[in-house]
């Protein structure tokens, strides 16, 4: 007989992270478009990294995509380390290849701190 247990986030310190939900689809082969929500900071940044890593081999089913378009309108908070996640989730991606749609306001002022605000894809008709 077989027990399983689930696996505790917690540290021996017993912080536990928030939670963090991230989906991805792919309308176009050339774009995977990910949302993210709920906290991304220094403990919940991993858990992201490693979500996205089946998506992120070239030589992998999924292919490697030409552009990544986050969706960010519930993610409530995110720090100078969750950006950082963020910006290198994929390999060979950077600022010119990476979009931000509908951010939160949290994530808006952070990109406005470090000057990547220019990130952000601007909706027509608003």
């Amino acid at each position: 007989m077989t027990v399983s247990t689930p696996v505790s986030r917690a540290g021996s310190s017993g912080y536990e992270p928030p939670p963090l939900n991230v989906s991805v689809r792919s309308d176009d082969p050339s774009a995977f478009v990910i949302e993210v929500q709920g906290e991304l900071d220094l403990f919940t940044g991993p858990m992201l990294h490693q979500h996205l890593e089946s998506y992120n081999d070239p030589s992998g089913s999924n292919g490697h995509p030409r552009r990544v378009i986050y969706l960010l309108p519930d993610l409530t908070f995110m720090d100078a380390r969750g950006l950082h996640y963020l910006l290198t989730a994929f390999d060979g991606h950077g600022s010119e290849t990476i979009t931000i749609r509908e951010p939160s306001s949290t994530v808006c002022r952070l990109l406005g701190l470090v000057g990547l605000d220019s990130m952000v894809e601007e909706r027509e008709n608003r």
